[in-house]
């Protein structure tokens, strides 16, 4: 999903009250944080899955255990995260 696509996304989810403005403009910097290591992270981390939370990095290959570590880390906060070198369809 382009960056476009994603903030298009987010809006029609803030539109449907699904998550707030600020939510969503948190999703976004943690986006913007993955998308500015994102060559480092494509490099160390194949096979896994990454997410920003609170300008924070973090790595799982389960994605129960990532939200877990996520939601105990930063309990109020939304993670923003992506497998990475997995084809998806």
């Amino acid at each position: 999903m382009t960056s476009r696509e994603y903030r298009q996304h987010l809006a029609a989810q803030v539109r449907a009250k699904r998550i707030s403005t600020q939510e969503m403009g948190d999703l976004l910097k943690q986006r913007a944080f993955f998308d500015h290591a994102r060559a480092r992270i494509e490099r160390r981390y194949r096979g896994r899955l990454v997410g920003f939370i609170a300008g924070q990095m973090m790595v799982s290959t389960d994605v129960h255990d990532l939200l877990a570590k996520a939601d105990v880390a930063f309990p109020d906060k939304l993670l923003y995260f992506e497998p990475i070198g997995f084809k998806l369809i």
